[in-house]
Order: C-alpha cells, then sequence, then structure tokens
C-alpha cells in the first residue's frame, strides 16, 4: 500500500512540473481579455472590413482594387522563427505561438472563446498589422470559394490570393477541422512590401495553431 501510495503520489508531482514548464514558456505576454453576452465587432480595426462585406459593389470597383496574380502562396514557406510568445486559452484549448512583442485581446461569449485578436506593438510597423483568430459554425463553409489547401495533422487549410482594397493587404486562411468548430485566422496590413515580408511569420503562425487537445 505505500509503494502504490508514494506511486500515485509521484504521479501527480511530475503532472504539476510538467504543467509549470509549458507555462514558464510564455514570454511577456501582453494581453486582455473581453467578456460579451452577445459579441458585437465595435473595434476601428473591423470597421473597413464590415463596409466592405456590406457594400461589396460601392467599394470595390477596378479603380480601388488592385490584381492579385503576383501573389502565389504554393512557394511560400512558413517561418516559425521568433514565435517565442505562446497564447493559451481552456474554453476550446486554443494555442498559437506569436512574436515577441504583440499584445492581443480576447473576445468570449457566454464564457466561450468567440474570437482573439494579435496586434504589433514593437513599433516595426506602422501602422501596425493585426491578426483576427475567429471560432466559426461549420455548416458557414464553403469549399468552391478557395482556390487553395494545406493539409495540416489537425486541420485543412483554405485561402485564395489576398485581397488589396486601397493599401490594405488582407489574407483570410480557413481552418477546415474534424471537431465541432473550424476557425478563421485573418491577415491585414498596411503596403506591399510589408505584406510579403510578413507572410511566411504568418503561416509561420498557422503551423503552430492547436485547439482541441489537454495535457490529459
Amino acid at each position: 500500500m505505500l509503494s502504490i501510495f508514494f506511486h500515485i503520489a509521484g504521479f501527480f508531482i511530475i503532472a504539476f512540473l510538467a504543467n509549470m514548464s509549458v507555462k514558464s514558456a510564455l514570454v511577456n505576454p501582453g494581453f486582455y481579455s473581453v467578456e460579451f453576452n452577445e459579441y458585437t465587432k465595435s473595434a476601428q480595426i473591423f470597421e473597413k472590413e464590415e463596409l466592405i462585406d456590406n457594400n461589396p459593389q460601392e467599394l470595390l470597383n477596378p479603380a480601388d482594387v488592385s490584381a492579385t496574380q503576383n501573389f502565389s502562396f504554393r512557394d511560400i514557406n512558413a517561418d516559425t522563427t521568433n514565435l517565442d510568445q505562446i497564447y493559451k486559452e481552456s474554453t476550446l484549448n486554443v494555442s498559437i505561438k506569436y512574436p515577441r512583442g504583440w499584445t492581443f485581446i480576447d473576445q468570449n461569449v457566454k464564457n466561450k472563446l468567440d474570437g482573439v485578436t494579435f496586434w504589433a506593438s514593437d513599433g516595426l510597423y506602422d501602422p501596425p498589422p493585426y491578426i483576427h483568430i475567429e471560432v466559426k459554425e461549420k455548416y458557414y463553409f464553403n469549399e468552391q470559394k478557395y482556390q487553395n489547401q494545406l493539409e495540416y495533422k489537425d486541420f485543412i487549410a483554405y485561402y485564395n490570393d489576398p485581397e488589396i482594397i486601397e493599401d490594405y493587404y488582407i489574407q483570410n486562411v480557413y481552418l477546415r477541422t474534424e471537431t465541432g468548430e473550424d476557425f478563421n485566422i485573418k491577415l491585414m496590413m498596411v503596403g506591399e512590401e510589408a505584406f510579403k515580408s510578413f507572410q511566411p511569420r504568418f503561416f509561420g503562425m498557422i503551423k503552430t495553431f492547436n485547439f482541441g487537445s489537454t495535457f490529459f
């Protein structure tokens, strides 16, 4: 009986230390948390996207939209270097690595993750880029909308070439999973050169995306 007791105690000590080692990987995290009963996009960073969705004929005319044929993601390598901060949450067990010096804000609905937005606060970009992860209802997915796909271990990433509206470069990647939720990850930046330079890092973040798993 004494031997069994020590074995059980040793297991829980190892599990506790392992959990502490995972948490210690967080590097200088800056974050905010917002709880909504009914979530509404109110931040200014979403206003341009909503105008485009509500008035596509008015905004997406040939004078405002540049050609996208120069972009192809088939030749982009995922760059995971310098992604040394880790975002983790417990309701959907979502985790993703992101660059040092970035900040994030959670959007929760009824104590469950609805989305999270990351943006650069290190001064390397002006204006700073942002990345938004949104939890999606699975019945909205339409594979015919996407030209390209990449297969990962736990999901398939569907994407098109980026949209270019004025000087804004917007890239959406839809993650199709086998769980109850899908995810959409969007990058929005100003300037072609900055966008191209950050593309590999963006796909590197997607490569580190994880969900639906726990320590046990």
